[in-house]
């Protein structure tokens, strides 16, 4: 059936005995996008990011460090019959970065133990609140850290979890006028 609850399961990866990364960049622009109107609006996006892990001390203490960004700049059409004259294209610009650290200590054969402090940043003025017939752009920022401490115990056949975390979000809304150019302040031709 249907409930109003879920759960998520995510493994994050970590360090190892040899110095390891890797890095992308994905890259598209509005020649390569749909039209969201009946002129080519403009549009960018760009993603990139690299891990890299390896050992403090070899089979015993391993470190992971991860980042990643996603920047957007894209637009949203209005088309308010009323007020003609704000029927156009206008910019919803959004920018996130993601980083993340990791500690994995192999404490005995039978116990292990991880940190991982993860931080999440973004800001933007998101189509919902400026499209279709929506004239009020919100900007939207989200900071937010996690750190998480965990200990694995293994004693024959049984497995003992400790898991302790901690979020602190910091998130904020507030009209984007003078960030949307040509955005007027009155409805007045």
């Amino acid at each position: 059936g249907l409930t109003g609850s879920g759960a998520v399961n995510i493994v994050t990866k970590s360090g190892g005995n040899e110095v390891r990364g890797s890095a992308f960049f994905f890259w598209r622009d509005d020649k390569l996008a749909a039209r969201i109107g009946q002129t080519a609006a403009p549009f960018d996006r760009e993603q990139f990011g690299f891990n890299v892990g390896g050992p403090f001390v070899r089979n015993r203490l391993f470190w992971f460090l991860n980042y990643e960004r996603n920047n957007q700049d894209a637009a949203v059409v209005t088309n308010i019959p009323i007020f003609p004259q704000f029927n156009r294209t206008w910019p919803s610009p959004s920018d996130e970065r993601m980083a993340t650290a990791r500690l994995d200590w192999n404490v005995t054969r039978s116990v292990r133990a991880f940190f991982r402090f993860t931080h999440d940043w973004s800001v933007g003025i998101p189509g919902r609140t400026l499209a279709g017939t929506k004239l009020a752009p919100l900007e939207t920022s989200n900071n937010a850290n996690q750190t998480a401490v965990a200990l694995d115990a293994t004693a024959g056949r049984f497995t003992h979890s400790v898991r302790l975390g901690y979020t602190n979000t910091d998130k904020a809304s507030d009209l984007a006028l003078d960030k949307t150019p040509g955005m007027p302040r009155t409805v007045d031709p």
